[in-house]
């Protein structure tokens, strides 16, 4: 084999995911793949006597009883990614008996990075077996103590608190990423609760102080926007960037240089090789060496640093053994040591786009470079082969990137395509003079420092203006989310297609192992997933299916119905003080395959729940949108909110949504609008899949009493429990004449309305009703019905219920 490496890499990942999303153990995969290895024996034996019988050459039966050694090694280090994620993810925190969340605990260990937020710093604590997040309260003024703690043995007092999981079906987990950086734990620190011990690692203590002081001294000579992005730009440090900018760049598809990478690495490499008159000696490389070292203490050792500095330190560990240097190989040791030391690091995208950018140049590079070769030579044109040269990197590295980015970022710009090359020229030039800056500002040169600290405002300035310019030429294009097995679809003929594999078996006229392998990929995305638990259809554009899914906004509401191809929100939640929409609906419903809605109904015109359906409808595009009957007439309801077709809903009203149905309940038609909006709300029973849900929006119990006058048909399986569970709502009648088996309460956490009220809780349990509450498992999802029990799960999967239907 070529490249054992890859193939290895590959196998320990493989192990990682299945052992991430399955719930095999590992005795019973050891069987698997013991069967699984005397089978492939078999079939290679059989080979062997074939080609024995038929007088074919030696190698290639060589080949035949070789190959099972290879499985049985590959098959070895598959249980060590299986076994290796098990036990990290049986493995509980230090702090888990010491403190529960919200108490007051003690910490102590090396500091080994610090970074600025808004009105706090996160500093990274070792503690031996696990790294605490310490986020330390302070202002500006406290930038010199608190860089000069990095590389110090500290001790910290402060609350403690577990890192939130996945609070929505498909969005970040928190909790995951942290994991990814070896933490399970936060504690929140006042400045007054900090005691710096002994000094362990000086050179980390010494570029963190420099890194500190380049930061105030650069803030005085650049503007605040150039200032900005010059941090980003060198640390990857986002916590002074504003959020437009850091979206404009998302939207013009450049954020990748504001993540410290391996063109960072590389610019560092070129520098240093230029500095030493191009020279490759032991001496430079010494220097390399030692500054990339710098390197990865300076930006927080971001895992794509240390990526391309271990790749690089494998180049000049080739060059002085004279041995040949192959990119795929050195990038498959580097992801097998660092998935070796965490497995959860697998599950970072920062680690997934690294990796992946170097696995797509070692593939598709080469293939690239040749076609603009025989073009440039066809053509006779030296300027072709020289726009090869500098656009072939940047063509194989977004052809691979594309997909995975849209995935983890639900954005795809067309005008990055074009722009990327010269952004990430200028980039790299802003880059330099930023290293020079921060180098002169060691040595103490502060002409030569303000000197480079105009052309680094002149590039960061340009940069800026590129943004700009790919807003104009159409800017980004929000997509849903690509099925996993889509993904797998993808992946594995875009690697098929540029490996050396497929070239000598096309000149070989390999037809059939040419086809055995595209099966082998089609089985695979159309397997894989549904195996895993992560789609419910055996097609690679399956997705996990959710009939009803109440999402966490915070303090408000939102619930997701899908039935079929038909799309309905009932609710957005909403907060004034950030775009709900941008932030979480968006998210949650490109993240789930949803791209449009078919329907929106805003139940009342709480800002908790109708802010998010108005700025919904400025970025996505909604068919209809319904409000209460009251409302029927007075336009100020409906202004800021866009839709094809607006609606007014009052009892009576029947909604088909695809398989489902929406029954209007209440208010009657021809009423009066209340003072109250909450006595305006809509009320309905949502009949899906046999349940029914009661969905009382905030309702209090002076329109209970109406609907019960009324003789409203309240009967349900599950009550969306009115208006967040205050004590103004849920009144005993109304509970008895629902008579719902379960009850659900849609409110934020720790929010200052003391919602949901102690007597609601007692009345539900007085009345045998269990309780789901988003404030404490986040998003909740209805998957359906199964012997009569309703299934219900949240977001983060660490939660399932099977509650029994009520209603037949």
């Amino acid at each position: 084999m070529r490249r054992p490496l890859a193939a290895a890499a590959f196998f320990q990942a493989a192990g990682i995911v299945i052992s991430y999303y399955s719930d095999i153990k590992i005795w019973q995969l050891c069987a698997i793949c013991t069967a699984a290895y005397f089978v492939l024996g078999r079939i290679a034996a059989g080979r062997s006597a074939r080609d024995a019988c038929g007088g074919l050459q030696s190698s290639r039966s060589v080949c035949g009883n070789l190959m099972p050694k290879n499985v049985l090694i590959f098959f070895l280090i598959f249980l060590v990614g299986f076994s290796s994620m098990k036990l990290c993810s049986s493995r509980t925190s230090i702090y888990e008996g010491l403190a529960k969340d919200g108490e007051v605990a003690r910490a102590e260990g090396i500091v080994m990075s610090v970074s600025i937020r808004k009105g706090s710093y996160d500093i990274i604590l070792d503690c031996g077996a696990e790294n605490l997040l310490v986020r330390l309260r302070g202002s500006e003024e406290d930038s010199e103590f608190v860089y000069g703690l990095a590389g110090r043995h500290c001790r910290f007092q402060g609350k403690l608190s577990c890192p939130d999981g996945r609070r929505n079906f498909g969005c970040f987990d928190y909790g995951l990423y942290l994991r990814s950086r070896n933490i399970r734990r936060i504690m929140n620190v006042s400045r007054f609760r900090v005691e710096a011990g002994e000094l362990k690692l000086p050179l980390l203590r010494f570029l963190s102080l420099r890194r500190g002081r380049f930061l105030s001294s650069a803030r005085k000579l650049l503007d605040e926007r150039s200032f900005a992005l010059l941090c980003g730009l060198m640390f990857g440090e986002k916590g002074y960037m504003d959020e437009d900018l850091y979206e404009s760049f998302k939207r013009g598809g450049a954020a990748h240089v504001l993540a410290v990478s391996g063109l960072h690495v590389g610019l560092v490499c070129v520098v240093i090789l230029k500095l030493f008159g191009g020279r490759r000696n032991k001496f430079t490389h010494g220097a390399m060496f030692f500054f990339l070292l710098c390197y990865v203490c300076l930006s927080n050792f971001s895992a794509s640093v240390m990526r391309a500095a271990l790749m690089v330190s494998l180049r000049i560990a080739a060059f002085e053994l004279r041995r040949r240097y192959d990119m795929l190989s050195a990038a498959s040791l580097a992801a097998i040591i660092f998935m070796s030391l965490n497995p959860y690091r697998l599950f970072d995208a920062g680690f997934q786009l690294s990796y992946l950018a170097a696995y797509s140049l070692g593939v598709a590079l080469p293939w690239f470079e040749l076609k603009f070769m025989k073009l440039a030579d066809e053509r006779r044109s030296l300027r072709l082969r020289k726009f090869g040269h500098f656009a072939a990197p940047g063509l194989a590295v977004q052809l691979g990137m594309a997909p995975l980015a849209v995935y983890h970022f639900l954005i795809f710009s067309p005008a990055g395509l074009i722009l990327n090359p010269a952004v990430i020229a200028i980039a790299g030039l802003a880059l330099f003079a930023g290293l020079t800056m921060f180098v002169s500002e060691m040595l103490g040169s502060a002409f030569l420092s303000a000197g480079f600290s105009g052309v680094a405002r002149l590039f960061c300035r340009i940069l800026i203006a590129l943004m700009k310019s790919a807003e104009f030429l159409g800017g980004a294009i929000s997509l849903p989310a690509p099925p996993l097995g889509m993904l797998i679809l993808y992946y594995g003929f875009f690697f098929y297609f540029f490996s050396e594999r497929r070239y000598l078996m096309c000149r070989k006229s390999q037809h059939g192992r040419t086809l055995a392998l595209a099966s082998v990929i089609i089985a695979a995305s159309c397997l894989l997933p549904a195996s895993l638990g992560i789609s419910d259809g055996y097609l690679p554009w399956s997705r996990e299916s959710r009939s009803v899914v109440f999402c966490d906004v915070g303090q408000g509401e939102c619930m997701h119905i899908s039935s079929g191809a038909f799309d309905a929100l009932v609710d957005g939640g909403g907060f004034r003080m950030s775009n709900i929409a941008e932030n979480t609906l968006r998210p949650y419903l490109l993240k789930n395959g949803v791209s449009s809605l078919d329907l929106a109904i805003v139940t009342h015109p709480d800002s908790d729940h109708a802010l998010g359906i108005r700025q919904l409808s400025q970025i996505m595009p909604i068919k209809t949108i319904a409000f209460s009957c009251v409302y029927e007439g007075n336009e100020e309801i409906s202004e800021g909110y866009r839709a094809d077709e607006i609606i007014y809903l009052g009892a009576g009203d029947v909604l088909e949504l695809g398989a489902a149905r929406i029954v209007v309940l209440g208010p009657p038609r021809g009423s009066p609008p209340k003072e109250d909006d909450n006595e305006n709300c809509i009320v309905c029973m949502l009949h899906i899949e046999g349940v029914r849900m009661l969905l009382t929006a905030d309702i209090p119990m002076e329109t209970e009493n109406l609907l019960l006058d009324a003789g409203v048909d309240l009967r349900c399986d599950l009550l969306k429990v009115g208006h967040h569970g205050s004590a103004g709502s849920t009144g005993e009648e109304f509970l008895a004449a629902a008579g719902p088996g379960s009850a659900l309460i849609s409110c934020g956490r720790g929010n200052s309305y003391g919602h949901p009220a102690e007597r609601v809780i007692e009345l539900l349990s007085e009345l045998g009703i269990i309780v789901l509450r988003v404030d404490e498992h986040g998003a909740l999802a209805f998957k359906g019905m199964a012997d009569g029990f309703m299934i219900f799960e949240n977001a983060s999967k660490d939660a399932i219920w099977h509650i029994p239907a009520t209603q037949k």
